[in-house]
């Protein structure tokens, strides 16, 4: 059975062009789409979505489409925009395992850190260590 939770996103997000970078980087360009004032989901096996509203919503027929492990395409993904600049995440673990939300969260941090630098005169080099983590070298120009 599948079913909406809802999870508080780890991540403040000043500049939502960056979220929508990485979750882009994932399920490929144009897969998200964007509401000012929100949109009701689909899915749940009771049909608990439509009783939630996103800003930011992954549609579950672009999920079965991307092939992506772990992601069906059961129930939509949405991110709510808070007042705060935080995201509420709605989404079906079942179908959108922790490991993807990890990437995409990973993705939009190194964007803004990669972006920030660049505006004030670093040069950014990425580089994947043997333990699989990610490090960001910034050198001032």
């Amino acid at each position: 059975m599948s079913h909406y939770t809802e999870m508080k996103c780890k991540m403040l997000v000043k500049n939502e062009k960056d979220l929508i970078a990485a979750i882009e980087s994932t399920f490929g360009k144009g897969s998200v789409e964007v509401f000012d004032k929100g949109t009701k989901l689909t899915g749940g096996y009771d049909q608990s979505g439509s009783k939630r509203t996103a800003h930011l919503v992954i549609r579950k027929e672009t999920l079965k489409s991307k092939g992506i492990p772990g992601c069906y395409g059961w129930n939509d993904i949405g991110y709510e925009r808070g007042e705060d600049g935080t995201y509420i995440l709605h989404a079906d673990p079942a179908d959108y395992p922790q490991r993807v939300q990890d990437e995409i969260h990973r993705t939009c941090t190194e964007n803004v850190i990669t972006r920030v630098a660049k505006a004030k005169g670093y040069m950014v080099k990425r580089d994947v260590l043997k333990n699989g983590k990610i490090q960001l070298k910034a050198t001032l120009l």
